[in-house]
């Protein structure tokens, strides 16, 4: 066992750190009574995803007189028994009782060791063995896991308003009717020790600003701003840029002729940031799935590069964190109505940028996923930008693979977990490509039978699943389809119009 201190929130401003103190069991050094090494199970509490985040505080907006709230359980692990009855633990010395030493100073055992009973940090299946123990509280308390979905996702009905539950570790998020969600997180804490709720200001490092207008209109907005300017000093501190250095202004996050760009022998010579591309790639990708969807084409053409970092790349980052040190008060935004309670839709769009990696010539897929409502409900729930597997022959061949994606891993998942919500929920998926459309409505592949070989797309499938009731297939016109800033850098005026129509506001986005 051994003692740690450290400070949470270290990445952030002083006034956000916390000092924290914990005894953490040596995971690796699990012996057993012979001295051959244990080899434990892959037993794990698995974490909550981020969109089951937005989703419980879409949740919350949406809801008559709903909220947001939240609560940390405290010493977490230890409130759950550890799995293994047989396993023995040696503390550190200055834990040691006074009764394990004798008269004249010395221990009385050879090499003491104490039974652990607890879950404790640092033992692989604690994690599990917490996750099993705040389950069967949630059970006890009447909540009901969404199937198929997140097992750290809970739903509960009360007075006939449904309720949401998400447990990710050692923090609880809540939403549904403010009065009611307050009472259930009461009964929790008969069960688990955790601090006492109140609305959510902050959770995975995200800063979260939930308010309500009226009994049936409230707004929530998660921004990192703090988080975006540390990614920034670190980075300028890496460059060996003056400590107050200003950025000149670029109005997007990458050049929309990169691809276009011929490179010279100079341009593809060893970065000056080769060795601390990971870091900042790594920091950045983070920000691209919290907040800031609108970098996710930068930010992956700075990660293609990473083990072989050139001066072109150098210019590409460059030019991401003089985006971010302009638009740093960028927020996301979610925007709900009671009316639209019971009423919802799912709106996922879809695109792809054919051909558009001048390295590989492969195809880039985009979605992005709404929760939307006719009273004026939006809230962004899940967005992708991902490079396809392989080339792609032909414009419709790239478009087909991203409606594929965004179907299965945007579209469907979510649309199931509403319909936890409310009994019918329509589910629209948008393109803006004719053909594509063409070949999913009629099921006739023709030329585009192979994609079920190189890319796994069964366009069956595809027809199988629009053709279900509540499920509809649209056409969008090119310059209104959000999901093209997942997929290329577009021009500044485009750029600022996907990124303000799915939910993103920044005051550079009205500067002139």
């Amino acid at each position: 066992m051994h003692l740690l201190i450290g400070i949470k929130n270290f990445e952030l401003p002083e006034g956000f750190h916390v000092w924290k103190a914990r005894l953490v069991a040596a995971g690796n050094r699990h012996f057993h009574a012979d001295g051959t090494l244990v080899i434990e199970l892959d037993m794990y509490g698995q974490p909550a995803d981020l969109e089951s985040v937005r989703l419980v505080m879409a949740h919350g907006v949406i809801e008559e007189d709903g909220d947001g709230i939240g609560s940390d359980a405290e010493n977490a692990y230890l409130q759950s028994e550890y799995g293994d009855k047989r396993t023995w633990a040696s503390l550190p010395k200055r834990f040691w009782p006074k009764s394990w030493y004798d008269e004249n100073g010395d221990c009385r055992f050879k090499r003491p060791m104490v039974p652990m009973r607890k879950a404790c940090y640092g033992m692989k299946r604690s994690g599990f063995d917490f996750a099993d123990f705040a389950h069967e509280i949630a059970d006890r308390c009447g909540w009901t896991r969404i199937a198929d979905y997140s097992p750290c996702l809970y739903v509960k009905t009360v007075q006939t308003r449904k309720l949401l539950l998400l447990m990710y570790v050692d923090d609880l998020l809540g939403s549904g009717k403010k009065a009611l969600i307050y009472l259930e997180f009461q009964k929790l804490q008969r069960c688990i020790t955790m601090s006492e709720p109140e609305t959510v200001k902050r959770f995975l490092g995200i800063v979260i600003n939930f308010s309500r207008t009226s009994t049936f209109q409230a707004i929530c907005d998660f921004t990192q701003s703090e988080y975006a300017m540390m990614l920034v000093s670190r980075y300028c501190e890496d460059r060996k840029y003056a400590k107050n250095h200003k950025f000149a202004k670029v109005w997007t996050p990458a050049d929309p002729n990169h691809e276009k760009e011929i490179l010279t022998a100079e341009a593809q010579a060893p970065g000056v940031m080769a060795s601390f591309a990971a870091k900042h790639v790594g920091g950045l990708l983070f920000l691209v799935r919290c907040t800031r969807p609108e970098l996710a084409v930068a930010v992956n053409l700075a990660g293609r590069h990473v083990a072989s970092w050139t001066v072109q790349d150098d210019k590409i980052l460059d030019r991401i964190f003089a985006y971010i040190s302009h638009t740093s008060d960028a927020k996301l935004r979610f925007t709900g109505n009671a009316a639209d309670s019971g009423k919802l839709s799912t709106r996922t769009q879809v695109d792809a940028d054919h051909g558009g990696c001048k390295d590989t010539s492969r195809s880039t897929s985009g979605a992005v996923m709404r929760i939307v409502g006719d009273a004026g409900t939006s809230c962004l729930i899940a967005w992708r930008s991902k490079r396809q597997t392989t080339v792609a022959p032909s414009t419709p061949d790239a478009e087909v693979v991203a409606y594929n994606d965004g179907l299965k891993l945007c579209a469907l998942p979510l649309t199931g977990v509403l319909e936890s919500l409310q009994d019918v929920v329509k589910m629209y998926v948008e393109t803006d490509n004719e053909t594509a459309q063409v070949v999913i409505k009629s099921n006739l592949p023709k030329k585009l039978r192979y994609l079920k070989k190189p890319q796994r797309v069964s366009i069956a499938f595809l027809h199988d699943v629009m053709s279900m009731p509540h499920h509809h297939d649209e056409r969008v016109a090119s310059g209104d389809n959000n999901s093209d800033l997942m997929t290329k850098p577009l021009e500044r005026v485009l750029h600022w119009k996907h990124t303000r129509e799915i939910g993103i506001l920044c005051s550079m986005d009205n500067a002139k």
